[in-house]
């Protein structure tokens, strides 16, 4: 139970976050609806893969929610950026050429976040691996999940949805981007 609960307040602050940054509920809430179909996919996948739903896979759902947004945020926010200069194009096929242009990124960075978790899913099965392998392969099956999901769902709904107004940065992300520049320098 405390761990769900650890899982549920994880999930209620990653959406936070993100709202933080993105600072528009549409935009927010199609970015985590990649959450539960990412959760609901690999809860499926574990059941087909004979594994049961204990604190070791539970720990790595907990793990993979925060990287779950990732794509999700990448590709919407494509959509979004390509979109709002010429709002009269079709959004059909912005969001077709939005997503081609950071597809491979997204692939590439979904891949090497499971290339870390490979070699403990292949290594000699002794004790610690065991129990490792069930950590990973969640993560694992998860992160594929929401690389399929930011792929196909989420950019069918952000062309469904009108791109949020330009608000410009705002004054903290402003004295934020000062900062990093001048630390840059």
């Amino acid at each position: 139970n405390e761990l769900m609960t650890s899982g549920l307040i994880g999930g209620l602050l990653a959406i936070g976050v993100l709202y933080l940054f993105l600072r528009q509920a549409v935009t927010t809430l199609v970015v985590t609806l990649s959450v539960p179909f990412s959760l609901l996919i690999t809860l499926a996948a574990l059941y087909f893969a004979g594994l049961s739903l204990n604190i070791l896979t539970l720990m790595g759902l907990m793990l993979a929610v925060g990287m779950l947004v990732d794509n999700a945020v990448v590709v919407t926010e494509n959509v979004f950026r390509l979109r709002e200069p010429n709002p009269g194009d079709d959004p059909y096929r912005v969001t077709e050429k939005a997503v081609g242009n950071v597809g491979l990124a997204v692939i590439a960075g979904t891949a090497t976040s499971i290339c870390v978790f490979a070699p403990i899913m292949l290594s000699k099965a002794n004790d610690i691996a065991v129990f490792m392998t069930h950590v990973s392969v969640t993560i694992a099956v998860a992160l594929i999940a929401s690389l399929v999901i930011a792929q196909t769902l989420i950019p069918m709904l952000a062309a469904r949805v009108a791109p949020p107004r330009s608000r410009g940065a705002g004054r903290w992300m402003a004295g934020l981007k000062n900062v990093y520049a001048a630390a840059l320098k």
